[in-house]
């Protein structure tokens, strides 16, 4: 399916000119819109968007009456569709039913006693009610009824335009399914965005077509630590996937920290990382760097995706939170005993430099790097030395990051770096991490594809 446009919001006096017959322009100053003008009498007299080739239809025959919608009105108030849905309404249900469609509710009871008693006394016909209830919205030009039959307006010249696009049928068995979409137009942008975002699914629906849709989830977030000190940085990764059977488009992943184990988007927002297109059952790993915060406590951490169009379950898009501890950072401790600086302010000692190469101990046995991810636009890299017969250690000493790689922060034992492709180079790259350390230089290298 092509993707159709969304109108613009036609302004209130543009609708009101319409309803009272006047002459709507279009891009020629010289040639009156009446396409506009039937689409509106489709709104007023059955509630729904009306189909290309009856508004084709009716506007060739207002053409021919010169615009005088006074002319062919009495036709739509009296037609099979009209009098087949609404002929057998009583007073107080017709008028009602009119105001649902036209303008999402019932009527006041001044409105409602005003309509009854004028087609009780001859004032309005079936035909003219519909017309005059639009009319009467002009009263209040920047009121909720005015901006919810704009809006409805909008959205019906959108159908009218897609059915056609999507090849899709619109017929008997297909107008009450397009009542209900438009009926949940407002008076509020959102719903028009809404119905624009379901209207493929829809025209997928009328033509039998099996509907696909996305559905992005978080995946349960890693910090890849759970104790931090103050200031000190670190890395949230979460991963993104598209777990319904469409594609999605591309959205942005947003980072929270929480004060409870609840992640959502009205938590503090800490961070954002942009997702490409994904596939149905595609993923896409990302990767955040952040600072712990500069109070002592238990913080929680997630992320959220932004929904994207035609999405079957938003109620999925944030994770599950990663907990962190943060604290102080560890005195240091004067030769005098004192902390901090001792007495007489003495400066503490400076950390002890890294082992020599001659030392005996420890013998290193070799240097490790691992890739976050394997492709993208950029990569975390870890980076551990081990130590014969003992745990992994820091890395400590020469190091030489790769170009466009920064030092991210520790994790643990490891070393961790950030990796960022050219913006304008696509395809394979070498990752090569060289160190020089005690007992001899060692080197480990590790592949990713920018894309």
């Amino acid at each position: 399916m092509r993707i159709f446009k969304l109108l613009n919001t036609l302004g209130l006096a543009l609708l009101m000119s319409l309803c009272l017959g006047s002459v709507a322009q279009t891009g020629d100053e010289d040639e009156p819109n009446y396409r506009d003008q039937v689409q509106i009498m489709y709104l007023a007299y059955y509630g729904r968007p009306g189909d290309a080739g009856g508004l084709d239809f009716w506007a060739g025959k207002l053409e021919g009456v010169n615009g005088k919608l006074e002319e062919i009105i009495n036709e739509f108030g009296t037609s099979k569709e009209f009098t087949d849905r609404f002929g057998d309404l009583d007073d107080e249900e017709l008028v009602n039913n009119i105001y649902r469609q036209l303008l999402g509710r019932d009527a006041d009871s001044e409105g409602l006693n005003f309509y009854v008693n004028g087609l009780r006394e001859g004032r309005f016909t079936l035909a003219s009610l519909a017309l005059d209830i639009v009319k009467g919205t002009q009263q209040n030009p920047g009121g909720r009824d005015a901006a919810t039959l704009a809006n409805k307006l909008q959205a019906a010249n959108a159908f009218s335009e897609a059915h056609v696009e999507a090849d899709a049928p619109y017929g008997e068995f297909q107008i009450d399914d397009a009542k209900l979409w438009l009926g949940e137009v407002d008076s509020t942008s959102a719903s028009v965005t809404a119905a624009m975002d379901r209207l493929p699914d829809l025209l997928e629906m009328f033509a039998g077509r099996t509907v696909r849709r996305p559905d992005l989830e978080v995946g349960s977030p890693s910090a890849g630590t759970t104790s931090l000190t103050t200031g000190s940085s670190f890395t949230l990764s979460a991963t993104v996937s598209n777990t319904g059977d469409g594609d999605s488009l591309a959205t942005t992943l947003r980072y929270y920290r929480s004060a409870d184990a609840a992640i959502s988007a009205s938590d503090t927002q800490v961070g954002t990382d942009a997702v490409a297109a994904l596939a149905a059952s595609g993923s896409s790993a990302e990767l955040v760097a952040l600072t712990a915060p500069s109070a002592v406590g238990t913080y929680y951490y997630g992320a959220c995706v932004d929904a994207v169009a035609r999405e079957s379950n938003t109620t999925n898009n944030c994770s599950a939170s990663a907990r962190v501890e943060v604290g102080e950072p560890e005195p240091q401790t004067s030769p005098g005993g004192d902390v901090g600086g001792g007495v007489g302010g003495t400066p503490p000692p400076s950390p002890p430099p890294p082992p020599k190469v001659d030392d005996p101990d420890p013998v290193l046995t070799g240097l490790s790097i691992s890739v976050g991810r394997a492709s993208g636009r950029k990569t975390s890299i870890r980076l551990a030395l081990q130590p014969e017969n003992a745990e992994p250690l820091p890395l400590f000493g020469d190091w030489e990051p790769f170009e466009a790689g920064s030092l991210c922060c520790y994790i643990g034992e490891f070393k961790v770096l950030q990796f960022w492709c050219d913006a304008d180079y696509t395809g394979s790259v070498q990752i090569i991490i060289t160190a020089e350390r005690f007992n001899g230089s060692f080197e480990d290298s590790a592949s990713f594809i920018c894309e």
